[in-house]
């Protein structure tokens, strides 16, 4: 069996169109506006009356666009890693986390405070939701404490890191 040529990016646009074309006409066979198609909404397919070589550009100027997004939640990221806690691992102590990002970058940013108990496999949530500050009671002696920030970027998934650990927790 001999091996396939590779396709060339004006064969695999041109084959994109014929089909286009193919299911215009099945699509506006059945109501349903030419160039447009139905996902969870109704939305027209950018390009159908473009060149292939125009179609190509507003492909690249998309993908330019995405990479610049990504590009600045990477450096935001890379600005977490410096995410840590500060403070004495004693009762009475105030923890306090340091973030270093930038918070328009996010529609929403949230810190959570977790502790484990000594024997403990899992962490529990403690404190205030989005809070900035722990302060250390009774409860907390010989646990350790950390914080994790949840950031929801616009229109992505929910970033989370969390900060280094303190404990075990001492009295005074």
């Amino acid at each position: 069996m001999s091996a396939m040529p590779p396709l060339s990016i004006t064969t695999v646009v041109a084959a994109s169109l014929s089909l286009s074309v193919i299911a215009q006409q099945s699509v506006h066979a059945q109501g349903v506006l030419v160039g447009c198609r139905l996902g969870a909404t109704l939305q027209c397919v950018p390009g159908l009356t473009m060149t292939p070589q125009q179609q190509i550009n507003v492909l690249k100027q998309e993908i330019t666009t995405d990479k610049m997004v990504e590009g600045m939640i990477v450096q935001t990221i890379q600005g977490l890693e410096r995410f840590e806690l500060r403070g004495d691992a004693k009762v009475g102590s105030l923890l306090q986390t340091t973030l270093e990002f930038n918070p328009d970058d996010f529609a929403e940013v949230q810190v959570h405070w977790y502790k484990r108990n000594p024997g403990d496999v899992n962490w529990s949530l403690v404190g205030e939701v989005d809070a900035r500050e722990y302060k250390l009671t009774q409860q907390d002696i010989d646990a350790s404490v950390m914080a994790v920030v949840a950031l929801k970027p616009y229109n992505k998934a929910i970033v989370r890191h969390n900060s280094n650990i303190i404990g075990p927790i001492v009295s005074q």
